[in-house]
């Protein structure tokens, strides 16, 4: 929803986080109505994938976890785009100062009187002809415009939240996943390792060389430079958080990770230039894909979800079961080096002197 669903400053009047409040709008009508089109208020999947998924993933620890309930009870969560940003203030006031700038205006009672066309030219100018420094998962200057801790209905980084257990237990199921190669076609991957240090202060501002450098050594293997951006966005963008809020929720949520060649992000949606699974396949004229049996099964585990019937699915649990769904669903466990991978980001960010 960019400029007008994410422009807040924390000395202004403003509300933040508007755009994620919308989508919430949107559930809470649903639950209200839905019996209408013969559904049950109280029996409401919220299905997202990348922004949306990442609007979600927030959602899941709005007010800290306390407060009403959300108006959903289950969510089906894939490719959560959502950079771990903590300490915002500043950042955010750049972006509003941005905005008002682009709309020739010097205070807030200005922007709140521009007509439509104003805002709407504001917006094209900073999500589609300013370059984006945000690093992936959010779209404009600076960190971009997206969901982020307000202080407010976001009280801290979602990762933080779900750790110290303020996320909505009253969720009574998860799926949560994401793709292999997420950065594959998502990440700026020429110039690496070189160009690895700005691709880290892109989402730590403040990153000491020595956290730049544990990253390089873990995440950086010689002859493989374009599989380092691949990876560390596949991670600091998507995989971690579904790797976080799995195991804030282990006994309520399935994890998977896709890894059908080429296993890139958006794979898994209605697209016919992806050679994958697409949850919303139809038929081989409609939506041609390489294994129909496979994009089948998919489906009824979704449907299964949906229905609150048996997904004849794991739990993730202590033991963090997922399934690497290649061919067919392998029953695995989570990967050790995918675990060390986002143990040591989630370390980096919440190290403050990293300035996340």
């Amino acid at each position: 929803m960019g400029v007008s669903g994410f422009t807040w400053a924390a000395d202004e009047d403003l509300d933040g986080n508007v755009g994620m409040l919308d989508c919430l709008a949107a559930a809470e009508w649903t639950a209200k109505y839905i019996h209408k089109f013969g559904g049950h208020g109280k029996r409401i999947t919220a299905i997202g994938q990348s922004a949306g998924a990442g609007i979600i993933y927030y959602l899941t620890v709005l007010n800290g976890g306390r407060g009403k309930p959300l108006p959903f009870q289950q969510a089906f969560i894939s490719s959560p785009a959502a950079p771990q940003r903590r300490n915002v203030t500043a950042r955010q006031r750049k972006m509003f100062d941005m905005v008002l700038e682009a709309a020739n205006c010097t205070s807030l009672a200005c922007l709140r009187a521009a007509p439509e066309t104003t805002m709407l030219h504001v917006n094209d100018l900073l999500i589609n002809q300013t370059p984006s420094e945000s690093g992936g998962g959010t779209i404009g200057p600076v960190m971009g415009f997206g969901p982020a801790p307000d202080g407010k209905l976001i009280p801290d980084m979602p990762s933080v939240l779900i750790k110290q257990g303020r996320v909505h237990k009253d969720l009574s199921r998860l799926v949560v996943g994401s793709m292999a190669l997420e950065g594959k076609e998502t990440s700026h991957d020429v110039g690496m390792p070189g160009y690895f240090p700005t691709m880290v202060r892109q989402q730590m501002p403040a990153a000491s060389n020595a956290t730049v450098q544990a990253l390089l050594d873990l995440y950086y293997r010689p002859g493989m430079e374009k599989q380092l951006a691949w990876d560390f966005t596949t991670d600091a963008v998507f995989a971690c958080n579904a790797y976080n809020l799995a195991n804030g929720l282990p006994d309520k949520t399935m994890r998977y990770i896709m890894s059908t060649p080429p296993a890139v992000h958006g794979q898994d949606l209605l697209c016919k230039c992806a050679p994958g699974k697409h949850y919303f396949y139809v038929d081989e004229e409609q939506t041609p894909v390489n294994d129909p049996e496979l994009v089948l099964a998919f489906q009824t585990k979704l449907l299964a979800l949906v229905r609150g019937e048996d997904m004849a699915w794991p739990a993730y649990g202590a033991d963090k079961r997922m399934y690497n769904v290649t061919e067919r669903f392998e029953a695995t466990t989570m990967p050790a080096e995918l675990r060390a991978r986002c143990d040591l980001l989630n370390r980096s960010v919440l190290d403050q002197a990293n300035g996340a």
